[in-house]
């Protein structure tokens, strides 16, 4: 369950429509809320501005996140007001572990009146660089809540995987925003494998038998996750919250494409998606995508929102190889 949301805010309405679905989850959760500004050192440095101006900023600054603390929906949740100086990711980044945070919820673009700087970007790099669930958004994005969402309406979350554990780490961050924002009798999550085609040549009828045994792979690993999810055997929430859970098999060359075609209009005639969720990282033993950059290209092209999760054991590789490089430069010296 999301306890510690933090939410950047840059002063634009773009960077707030991420807003309904962080005040859902701390309220359901019976958390709290850390909203974020950041002004940026360069363009003090780099703009021939006063210190009442920079003052003026910083307060300003101040006052508009207190506004959004104070307002219909928010002031009756646990809040604090930040604002740091730095580089905005960094920022970000930081404030999470510093704070506690368990999610990240930010929109894709906006604008501060401090500086003009393109949140696609920075979300970007908090995805990238992020050791807890990223919920990101864009300003059409249509974000799900209650009480809209019922029996007759449920909420459809799409779980892109390739075969691999580490593209397994979105399952029960999943379940955790679904657990707040929809009751489990009105959620459905859908496992999805794209399997690219294989390159055809002189040997066709070689490659055609190979495809097929490569898609049978897919159902197979598909099917079983499904049924692992229903057992309890795999994120036993899961099980609890008695999910439904179906899959399908996609072919398309083009994997990112594939999974934003299929999320935004619906598979076999059935309803759109939701959300999307996805890891930013995995291989897959047969199909070997890597889902960071297939996940780069589905944020960069979809318009729903994305819960992004990066595999704890990435993390852990990373944060061993960052001990190993300073333990060497300490050596050196």
């Amino acid at each position: 369950m999301f306890k510690r949301i933090l939410v950047p805010l840059d002063g634009s309405t773009r960077a707030e429509h991420v807003l309904p679905i962080a005040r859902r989850l701390a309220r359901v959760s019976g958390g709290s809320l850390i909203f974020l500004q950041v002004v940026d050192p360069e363009w003090i440095m780099q703009t021939a501005v006063t210190q009442d101006i920079i003052d003026y900023q910083y307060a300003a600054a101040e006052s508009y996140l207190h506004t959004i603390a104070a307002s219909e929906g928010c002031k009756e949740l646990p809040s604090e007001c930040l604002v740091l100086t730095g580089s905005a990711a960094k920022m970000i980044l930081e404030t999470a572990t510093s704070h506690g945070a368990d999610l990240i919820a930010l929109c894709s673009q906006g604008y501060t009146g401090i500086k003009r700087w393109m949140m696609g970007s920075v979300a970007d790099k908090v995805i990238r660089n992020a050791s807890i669930p990223v919920f990101v958004c864009r300003e059409e994005s249509h974000i799900p809540t209650t009480p809209q969402l019922d029996e007759t309406r449920p909420l459809r979350i799409l779980i892109p995987l390739d075969g691999s554990s580490h593209a397994r780490a979105v399952l029960e961050p999943t379940a955790a925003l679904i657990a707040a924002i929809a009751s489990p009798s009105a959620a459905e999550l859908h496992l999805l494998q794209v399997v690219p085609p294989l390159p055809h040549n002189a040997e066709k009828q070689q490659t055609t038998s190979r495809e097929a045994s490569l898609q049978q792979k897919a159902k197979r690993y598909l099917k079983q996750t499904a049924e692992h999810l229903h057992e309890g055997l795999a994120v036993p929430v899961i099980a609890s919250l008695r999910i439904p859970i179906t899959w399908s098999v996609a072919i398309n060359k083009d994997i990112a494409s594939e999974i934003v075609n299929i999320a935004e209009t619906g598979e076999n005639a059935t309803k759109p998606f939701d959300i999307i969720a996805i890891s930013t990282h995995g291989l897959g033993g047969f199909a070997r995508w890597t889902m960071g950059s297939i996940t780069d290209r589905v944020i960069r092209s979809t318009k729903l929102p994305l819960l992004v999760v990066r595999p704890p054991a990435m993390i852990h590789h990373e944060q061993k190889f960052a001990e190993t490089k300073s333990n060497m430069i300490t050596t050196q010296q």
